[in-house]
């Protein structure tokens, strides 16, 4: 009944702002978009996301190093970073559009760490419902593990992404990823302006494409994440998005967040031997609304959730 009551308020704050146009700061405009699922991970909005990204290894020199290089028992001093833009150019419902700005994306600090579980190569001739038995008995047939070691990425209080506006757009995704790697020059330009809205990761998700590529799955991946917004007034768009309205339950994401970043995929090529990945692209989605029209509904939105039990909860 909590989570029901939580959808309408949200539907309620939508029907109240889909007339007009969501206007931000900095000039960023939306025309929302009413067929809100919260159970899907739709909300008024879904906007493509570029970026490159890269490991970085404390225990080395190196901005940036190889996947060839990991140990996994080395893991802890990993973790993933990246910059990116948020396109701003259409004008389509559901679309944030800019005409004369640009969204960039800085995030980082996602540690790493490996578990253990059951080889896929032999789950996938095995079935859904296969016991411990027939892993075993299959394993020994062919001569395989019964287990594969695989990564998982950790959040911590040093996890972030920010997303910054530039009323000078100077930031090429294009070219930086095109030439493959990632000068200062270009990470200052991807952050050198205002912050727009500074966001803390609850929930990430990683599902390597090959387990065979020599660096554990991670030369090819998607990527899923939940996202709050942080409200410490230093982001100049924090009041435009509702609290804890919006979830998705194909990703496994039981809590409400604020936005949901899916099929994020990056690849690093050369098995893993390239130092930043190339290819990446994917969408995220949240729910926007007019900034004094907000403030009453994100009371009521957490007076509704205050309640709520969440099923999953990250401790730093």
């Amino acid at each position: 009944m909590k989570k029901f009551l939580m959808a309408t308020a949200a539907t309620a704050l939508l029907s109240a702002n889909a007339v007009a146009s969501i206007n931000f700061p900095g000039g960023v405009s939306l025309i929302p978009d009413t067929s809100l699922d919260l159970d899907q991970g739709d909300g008024n909005f879904s906007e493509d996301f570029r970026f490159i990204q890269w490991w970085d290894n404390s225990a080395t020199a190196a901005s940036a190093d190889a996947l060839t290089t990991l140990n996994p028992l080395d893991a802890a001093n990993w973790s993933l970073n990246g910059i990116g833009r948020i396109g701003t150019s259409d004008t389509g419902t559901g679309e944030l559009y800019c005409a004369s700005c640009e969204l960039t994306v800085q995030f980082g600090g996602i540690g790493l760490a490996f578990i253990e579980i059951d080889n896929p190569a032999l789950t996938a001739l095995l079935g859904p419902n296969y016991t411990q038995q027939q892993l075993e008995a299959l394993a020994n047939l062919i001569g395989a593990p019964t287990t594969v070691l695989a990564p998982d990425l950790v959040l911590s209080s040093s996890s972030f992404l920010n997303v910054y506006i530039d009323q000078t757009p100077d930031f090429d995704i294009g070219s930086v990823m095109n030439d493959g790697t990632v000068s200062a020059a270009e990470i200052a330009a991807a952050t050198n302006d205002d912050l727009w809205l500074k966001l803390s990761f609850q929930d990430i998700d990683v599902n390597p494409d090959n387990f065979g590529d020599g660096v554990f799955g991670l030369s090819n991946a998607n990527t899923q994440f939940a996202l709050n917004v942080v409200r410490d007034g230093t982001a100049l768009a924090q009041d435009n998005f509702v609290d804890n309205v919006i979830r998705d339950l194909s990703l496994g994401f039981d809590d409400f967040v604020d936005l949901i970043g899916f099929d994020l995929g990056a690849v690093f090529n050369n098995g893993g031997s390239d130092l930043y990945a190339s290819n990446g692209a994917g969408t995220f989605s949240g729910v926007a609304v007019s900034a004094p029209a907000s403030l009453g509904m994100v009371g009521l939105s957490l007076l509704l959730v205050g309640a709520a039990a969440r099923r999953r909860k990250f401790t730093a």
